[in-house]
């Protein structure tokens, strides 16, 4: 018997709006109280986060709608996209990760566990009455809100800190861990073979497959009329592959490119509250080397 009848998330009504807004809510919260406790504390709250998310996302096999689906359901709680990746590999990298990789958790935690919030794939239109969805929709927004919560107090109380000039290392370590999505979408298709995964290439390269969830295999073909304009411009093979007048992008690689353009624009703008002085810096040094430069070629 439903709870409530005819309640979902959908875009623009109020669930999907409060949803946001507490995800908001909760990161102003929590940084008020790790304010006020210290760097000890932050770091144990931020592993508890880190180590509850990770059990949550093989607990969630629990889940009646999982259970019914067991063991084959068990293909869900593998790194089947890049926010199952994090949830998975967050509290290694927090406690012996290099700054390479907290920077991924930083960056890559907070965009990808934000834009979630704002395109919530896995709760959208989904009927709350039921219990099996409630908890589906409860799960999937309580283990996306921790990537973000970590990934910020991770920065902002000092527990890692952030060097602009590693910027480029952020689109190489985002293609090398989305090609782990595509290592496990092969695992289990092709070696365990679970029912529910593709068991061809033809479907394995598809890009409105549920294994291209983290667009491991291109941009969903819906998208085309809006970017297609690009397609030709990206570098043949390394990129993008026509066979018999059909677009196949190469896995993970293609998105060097574009992760890079993002990662000008938006690497920047999110390390600047923390490395304003460092921006500073470096742009008063270029202001003596290039008057240096003048002096010297004035000079007889």
């Amino acid at each position: 018997m439903p709870l409530i009848r005819f309640v979902s998330v959908e875009k623009g009504n109020f669930l999907y709006f409060f949803f946001i807004f507490l995800l908001l809510f909760l990161v102003v919260f929590f940084r008020l109280i790790a304010k006020n406790r210290g760097q000890a504390w932050t770091r144990k709250f931020i592993l508890a986060l880190m180590w509850g998310n990770f059990i949550l996302h093989f607990a969630k096999q629990l889940n009646p709608c999982y259970l019914m689906n067991f063991p084959f359901s068990f293909g869900r709680s593998s790194l089947e996209n890049l926010c199952a990746v994090l949830i998975c590999i967050s509290p290694f990298i927090f406690l012996w990760g290099n700054d390479y990789l907290k920077d991924y958790v930083f960056y890559l935690g907070i965009v990808s566990g934000v834009l979630v919030y704002f395109l919530p794939t896995g709760a959208l239109g989904k009927d709350l009455g039921d219990m099996d969805n409630l908890l589906e929709a409860i799960r999937f927004y309580s283990c996306h809100a921790p990537l973000v919560i970590c990934g910020f107090l991770m920065v902002d109380r000092g527990l890692h800190k952030l060097n602009y000039h590693r910027l480029w290392a952020v689109p190489i370590t985002f293609v090398a861990i989305n090609f782990l999505v595509v290592l496990n979408a092969f695992f289990m298709s092709f070696v365990i073979r679970y029912p529910d995964w593709p068991h061809t290439l033809e479907a394995f390269f598809d890009r409105d497959g549920f294994v291209n969830q983290s667009a491991s295999f291109g941009p969903p073909t819906s998208l085309d009329s809006i970017i297609g304009w690009a397609y030709p411009y990206l570098p043949p093979i390394l990129m993008t592959i026509r066979i018999d007048g059909v677009i196949y992008f190469t896995p993970s690689l293609y998105l060097l490119l574009p992760v890079a353009l993002a990662t000008l624009i938006l690497g920047p703008l999110m390390s600047l509250p923390y490395e304003r002085r460092h921006f500073l810096l470096d742009r008063e040094a270029m202001k003596q080397k290039k008057a240096m430069k003048k002096k010297a070629v004035a000079l007889p």
